[in-house]
């Protein structure tokens, strides 16, 4: 038993009361007496040994601490509201699988593809997080993460679904004006984008293409995602660097062109981790050979 955690029923209670700071509203919503809301405060600050209300005469306020595990025990108790939602959606339709993953793969990649996984499975239901930075797999509430790297992420079990590849050079078809051959060194006369992760991405492309004189390559904006530099560059800010497996569908439609094909080359690649005690380890199976079917694919 976990002696240091208060009860959900004080929990709940607390964040009403927080949300509101106001007891008589809290007790009118979970359908308590003011009276009972009270104490279940009086005792859980008891339980903490910290004060979490400030008393200003006829009203309430949350203290410092009071703010901090408010804003935290909201999130946690939405995560098992979230969880106890997708039991139930389980129980009467099938599983259901929580996957991290980052927002470049969720969106040019996985997304568009996630069709032909509803089609094949569809009592599998898949829901995407947002994640950039590394965090504790084991006992989160994901069943797997998707992550860009160099390797699989230190103490998880995983493995590569596709190297990165070919990263070329992309703007919108009017800002070339339809000159039918760009080189690399017309190409330095453009702006230039740039991903705020990879400030050296067009150094190198340059130096690699052999221009070297008189080229100022970190001139130009900057943006977090590729989602982002994608947009820009159709939006025709400028020439992006951009993992050719995430633009697929706006070369096919003509919304972006490769002005030159000079292209660099990133060994890094996309991984998959596992929860090594996944809820749903019959679903997160057909998931995993689904999608390293989808990266053996090409597009």
């Amino acid at each position: 038993m976990r002696k240091m955690i208060p009860s959900l029923a004080a929990l709940e209670i607390f964040e009403c009361v927080a949300r509101h700071q106001n007891l008589t509203r809290a007790a009118e919503e979970l359908h308590l007496t003011q009276s009972a809301v009270s104490k279940q405060i009086m005792g859980l600050e008891h339980k903490l040994g910290v004060v979490l209300f400030k008393r200003v005469r006829k009203r309430i306020e949350l203290t410092h601490y009071g703010n901090n595990y408010a804003l935290r025990i909201r999130n946690h108790l939405a995560g098992i509201e979230r969880t106890t939602a997708d039991l139930i959606v389980q129980r009467e339709e099938g599983s259901s699988l929580d996957i991290a993953v980052g927002a470049t793969f969720a969106m040019q990649w996985l997304i568009p593809k996630l069709m032909d996984f509803r089609n094949k499975y569809p009592k599998i239901t898949i829901n995407l997080t947002v994640a950039s930075d590394p965090f504790i797999l084991n006992n989160s509430q994901f069943d797997a993460v998707i992550y860009h790297g160099g390797g699989v992420w230190q103490d998880t079990k995983g493995e590569m679904l596709l190297h990165e590849g070919k990263v070329v050079p992309v703007c919108s078809p009017e800002l070339i004006n339809d000159i039918p051959d760009v080189t690399p060194e017309m190409l330095a006369q453009f702006p230039l984008l740039h991903l705020t992760s990879r400030d050296g991405a067009w150094k190198q492309w340059f130096a690699t293409a052999g221009v070297t004189d008189e080229v100022r390559p970190l001139k130009g904006c900057r943006f977090e995602l590729f989602t982002m530099l994608t947009s820009a560059a159709m939006a025709g800010l400028g020439i992006a660097l951009v993992p050719e497996i995430f633009i697929d569908a706006e070369l096919a439609a003509n919304r972006l062109v490769v002005p030159t094909p000079h292209f660099i080359s990133n060994d890094d690649g996309y991984f998959i981790s596992y929860n090594d005690d996944p809820i749903n380890k019959e679903a997160l199976d057909v998931f995993s050979y689904w999608l390293r079917g989808r990266c053996a694919l090409p597009g």
